[in-house]
């Protein structure tokens, strides 16, 4: 339809601006103002108002051409260990539609002497990573995210003889050190290696990982900010002549949160700050970023886990919308450590749909012209500026990371996102809410033990004088060096000189609940029981019942539950049927004035007895009663089942 003709179709209808609609909002509040009642804090750095007009909208120049969602390729990652079943692994993931693996391992070592253990993947050789990549499709691309030891990959995947596979790098040592509280390496190291990376490894061997501080509980505009503090940290070691080719090098790993819009808007708003950061140091028409996702980790949970693959595909549509040009989707079952083949297939099988069923690839920048997005984009985008701003005001990462400024920041959001989950208002489906109480959470973990990097006696290594050289590496690892004898060159363990910042997951502690039940249930042989008591106001029992249920549900425990009694006099007539280690009278507000004390009479010594209600300025009253404790809404729920868990641990089997 042509613009003319859109014109002439709605030209009956009256237009309405931005004013008339908040006019009309007013009416409805009755003068109130919108902007204090109505505002969604998102949480993640920006609020929103409730609605947006076409008045929102701001006009900017298009980044379709820097957008291209047909391109993003569906990648795997690997964590087999030997290398014989990371082959096999690879292989299947290709043959399976797959068209990248990001091959993961880690360096651990022990602080009082040199002792380097090695988790994930165990390539330790040349010989090693030609035993990887043997029959490896020459399409594929191989990303390794071994940490400081993923230069020496790179240096050993270029010594194959005849391979063309394409490879890059997780290579961000000033993110190791934000994950240890210390350095890997010297900062005058870091600066070497990553000079000399960037002239003689190849492209894509250096990146931001800023999906760490998504997986931290860092926010949407955090997330940004320091996206941008860490390129500029990065291009401020580059020697003035390098910078342009350490931009070219540099790409930016992101995690994908549960708010769809925002997701996509994150994507899209870092594609116009990047350009912006890279012209501060002189770099004008850089090539585009190039961006990898990955599904977030922090709402992931072990409890009824198939509801990951939900939050799954609703993340991995915001980073293919947003322009990512790499995605991985994590299983369903990873943080339970019993990953298979069936749930990488159907990870995997998550972007096929959005491909070939829903045509995500069809469209360049699909959400571009829509004005929330690109509204959405636009706060985004200026928020996290000058979020970037301010961390370069402190001196840049370095000194953000040092004085502690970082880890406050992450530390503060993450509190407050835990806490959100914890009282409900936040919501985890069949974790802290709608549970499977007689689920068997896993404890269990398919990952293979750490391996120690071993060294040959009779090798002699001789450092470069000059410090990190790559081709000096390649030589080494060519010549039948081991990783073990050169990986004191990338990894030097030291002290922690700073807080070190971790990652979490907000269904954790109600998992850790469930698991503690679980084990309660092999001690004594029976779950533990709590028995609601709905009396009164049918519509009031029949509320806070429902909450209670849902409440011990969250730890796995076993709820009884009547319809209703009109009377305290009717339950208590009532005989258990088995024994309950828990009592909960759930009425109105008025119902237990007149119930409670007749309730604590009856029950007293059979069990905890707790009152569904926040009893305000009768708490003490109804402990003079007998009641114990006491649930309601918006109450911190894992901190409350931890100390049911307490008592009854302390009573025994009751």
């Amino acid at each position: 339809m042509s613009t003319h003709q859109a014109e002439k179709l709605f030209s009956e209808f009256q237009a309405a601006s931005k004013e008339d609609w908040e006019e009309l909002i007013k009416n409805d509040l009755n003068g109130a103002d919108y902007r204090e009642k109505l505002m969604w804090d998102t949480m993640e750095g920006f609020s929103l108002p409730p609605f947006s007009t076409s008045d929102d909208f701001i006009k900017k120049e298009s980044t379709a051409s820097h957008i291209q969602t047909t391109a993003w390729l569906c990648c795997e990652f690997v964590t087999e260990s030997p290398i014989s079943k990371a082959n096999e692994a690879i292989r299947k993931a290709l043959e399976g539609g797959a068209d990248a693996c990001l091959i993961r391992s880690g360096i651990t070592a022990d602080p009082d002497q040199d002792n380097y253990k090695m988790t994930g993947v165990p390539i330790q050789s040349q010989a090693d990573m030609e035993k990887l990549i043997e029959g490896i499709e020459q399409k594929a691309e191989l990303i390794f995210d071994c940490g400081m030891a993923s230069p020496a990959m790179i240096a050993m995947l270029s010594n194959c003889e005849g391979h063309r596979l394409r490879s890059s790098a997780v290579f961000d040592p000033l993110t190791e050190a934000a994950k240890s509280g210390t350095f890997p390496v010297q900062l005058a190291d870091i600066k070497n290696m990553i000079q000399d990376l960037c002239e003689h490894a190849g492209p894509n061997i250096l990146c931001a990982d800023v999906a760490f501080y998504h997986n931290a509980g860092a926010t949407i505009i955090q997330e940004l900010g320091i996206a941008l503090a860490l390129g500029s940290e990065y291009l401020a070691m580059s020697d003035e002549k390098l910078r342009s080719k350490t931009a070219d090098n540099l790409f930016l790993k992101l995690g994908t949160g549960p708010f769809f819009f925002p997701e996509i808007a994150k994507y899209r708003a870092i594609r116009t700050l990047w350009p912006k950061m890279l012209n501060a140091y002189g770099i004008n028409n850089p090539k585009p970023l190039r961006i990898f996702a990955e599904t977030g980790k922090t709402n992931k949970t072990i409890s009824d886990p198939y509801n990951n693959l939900l939050r799954s595909v609703t993340e991995a549509m915001s980073a293919v919308t947003g322009g990512a040009d790499i995605l991985m989707v994590y299983p369903f079952d990873s943080e339970s450590g019993e990953t298979d083949y069936f749930s990488l297939r159907i990870a995997r099988n998550i972007q096929h749909i959005l491909r070939e069923e829903a045509h995500f690839n069809k469209t360049d920048d699909p959400s571009s012209g829509s004005y929330y997005i690109e509204m959405l984009t636009e706060k985004i985008a200026s928020e996290s500026w000058k979020y970037f701003q301010q961390i370069e005001s402190q001196g840049g990462f370095l000194c953000v990371l040092e004085n502690g400024f970082l880890q406050r920041e992450i530390s503060g959001s993450r509190e407050k996102k835990e806490n959100e989950y914890a009282a409900g208002r936040r919501v985890l489906i069949g974790t802290n809410q709608f549970p499977d109480p007689g689920q068997k959470l896993s404890t269990g973990s398919n990952n293979a033990p750490a391996v120690t990097l071993h060294t040959r006696p009779d090798f002699v290594h001789n450092e470069p004088s000059d410090g990190f050289n790559f081709m000096h590496y390649k030589k080494a690892f060519a010549s039948g060096a081991v990783l073990g004898e050169l990986i004191g060159e990338l990894y030097k363990h030291g002290k922690e000189m700073f807080l070190a910042i971790e990652e979490f997951r907000a269904g954790a502690a109600f998992d850790e609940i469930k698991l503690r039940t679980q084990t309660r249930i092999t001690q004594y042989g029976r779950r533990p029981c709590a028995r609601l008591v709905p009396v009164g106001n049918a519509r009031w029992r029949d509320a806070r019942a429902q909450f209670s249920q849902n409440v011990f549900e969250c730890a796995g425990f076993e709820v009884r539950k009547s319809e209703g009694y009109d009377h305290v006099d009717e339950a208590i007539a009532e005989k258990d049927s088995g024994t309950a280690d828990i009592y909960v009278l759930c009425s109105s507000d008025e119902g237990y004035d007149m119930f409670t004390e007749k309730f604590c009479g009856h029950f007293s010594g059979k069990g905890i007895l707790i009152l569904a209600v926040k009893p305000a300025g009768k708490e003490e009253i109804f402990r003079e009663m007998g009641v114990d404790e006491f649930i309601f809404k918006g109450m911190n729920l894992p901190a409350f089942l931890i100390k049911i868990q307490d008592t009854l641990n302390t009573k025994g089997a009751g």
